[in-house]
């Protein structure tokens, strides 16, 4: 722009960060894009930010008629389909290639998608939103949606659609950037806090009370109170902390009800939660902590604690670590080997991952559970040596990377670790593994 006017002043953005921040689901290729909620990200100033989700099925009949989908006469939309999810990234984390599906089979996918769509991007929108609000100025000063309507007559990114109707989205946004915002704020293991947002500059409340309900799916309450607290101009404040509101994430699913009333007892705001058990899952195990926080529920093993270990070294862990020493594989060039013991109480299913440098050596390894071989996580589209952290840890580049699934019993099984030597891998470093249990 100063190139074509230098008379133009031009200044980038600031309140910390980068300046190009861009968050698009669809430009993830880890496992994180199978959660809606945004715990662990912190930002300063993101400069784009939104979603894509279809509209519902009587706002894709107003737009496109009532002769929806034609898709025998509409092969060439369903290779430019096919092009945009290419080039742009999978909507859908299962997106088929359509050509290679019958007419009506691709119909009932979509059709089937409409549902599950208005909600992921409706619950996307509430929590990035909440998530930025709650950590306005620590570290957020700003993020910029993109955008509020969609241009054009597809599934895109507003959550107004094209002919100017609110999608369901709409409401979710409009309950999540009220001035005054009571917020359940999220960890990585449960609720931290149930805290309040004041964006007024110039307006502050004193004795406000908060009341707030959660319940199960199915209408019990399991935990019901209210605060009193003050509530400065331009502030948060923590009002009910994590300790008491417990394990939430533990439930399957749960319902939430905030209230923030003033001294006189009139509300000024309201804020709703509605999570089921699906998207509490997917949070907890496509988006894993870093040190000292174990991933929810896991049985927590520190590279000092592997045993047997052959092919090995160690390696001086630094701070910001589970272990005091990494273990190092692939500096001697001959097979690697590291066991550990696993104590399962409940039987079922459970995922096995590390933290490790990187993800291909990790994985291309064996895992022998009581002398079986483990089967690999694999889901469609989705990068399985990226790491699930949001960011890497340490001086070391450190992650959890997706690993195995197996069926155990209660008890005590013996697991072990297997590495082949490979010429061409560069020695890569092991902090932790963990065994979380799925629902």
């Amino acid at each position: 722009m100063q190139d074509l006017d230098p008379t133009r002043p031009l200044t980038k953005a600031s309140g910390g960060g980068g300046f190009d921040v861009h968050i698009y689901p669809n430009l993830g290729s880890n496992l994180s894009r199978h959660t809606p909620l945004w715990t662990g990200i912190r930002l300063g100033f993101v400069s784009e930010v939104g979603a894509y989700g279809l509209s519902s099925l009587d706002e894709m009949r107003e737009i496109l008629g009532d002769d929806l989908f034609p898709f025998d006469t509409a092969s060439y939309y369903w290779e430019t389909f096919n092009s945009y999810r290419y080039n742009d990234g999978p909507v859908f984390t299962d997106a088929p290639a359509a050509a290679d599906w019958p007419t009506e089979r691709v119909r009932e996918w979509m059709l089937d998608r409409i549902e599950p769509s208005e909600r992921w991007l409706s619950q996307f929108m509430k929590f990035m939103f909440e998530n930025f609000r709650a950590q306005r100025f620590d570290p957020t000063t700003a993020a910029i949606h993109c955008r509020f309507d969609d241009p054009l007559p597809t599934a895109f990114l507003g959550i107004v659609n094209f002919n100017g109707r609110p999608r369901q989205a709409y409401d979710s946004v409009r309950e999540a950037c009220q001035p005054v915002l009571p917020i359940l704020f999220l960890s990585y293991t449960g609720a931290q806090d149930i805290r309040v947002v004041n964006d007024y500059w110039f307006q502050g409340w004193e004795d406000c009370l908060l009341e707030y309900e959660l319940r199960s799916r199915d209408g019990e309450v399991f935990l019901r109170g209210e605060r009193r607290f003050d509530l400065p101009p331009d502030a948060t404040v923590s009002v009910i902390p994590g300790e008491e509101i417990g394990d939430i994430f533990a439930r399957p699913g749960f319902l939430a009800d905030l209230r923030v009333r003033d001294q006189s007892g009139a509300v000024l705001s309201e804020n709703h939660y509605d999570l089921t058990d699906a998207e509490v899952r997917a949070s907890v195990e496509t988006v894993y902590p870093v040190p000292p926080t174990a991933p929810y529920g896991a049985q927590l093993i520190p590279a000092d604690d592997l045993t047997d270990c052959e092919g090995t070294g160690r390696r001086s862990a630094g701070e910001g670590t589970y272990s005091n020493t990494l273990l190092a594989i692939g500096d001697a060039r001959e097979e690697a080997s590291a066991g550990f013991a696993v104590r399962v109480t409940e039987p079922g299913e459970y995922l096995v991952r590390a933290s490790a440098s990187t993800g291909q050596p990790l994985r291309a390894g064996r895992l022998l559970i009581d002398g079986q071989p483990a089967e690999l996580e694999s889901y469609p589209y989705i990068d399985m040596n990226a790491g699930i952290t949001r960011l890497p840890y340490s001086t070391h580049g450190l992650s959890w990377r997706p690993g195995w699934r197996v069926s155990l019993s209660a008890g005590e099984h013996g697991a072990e670790f297997r590495w082949a030597p490979d010429e061409d891998q560069n020695p890569w470093l092991l902090d932790a593994v963990a065994v979380q249990r799925r629902r």
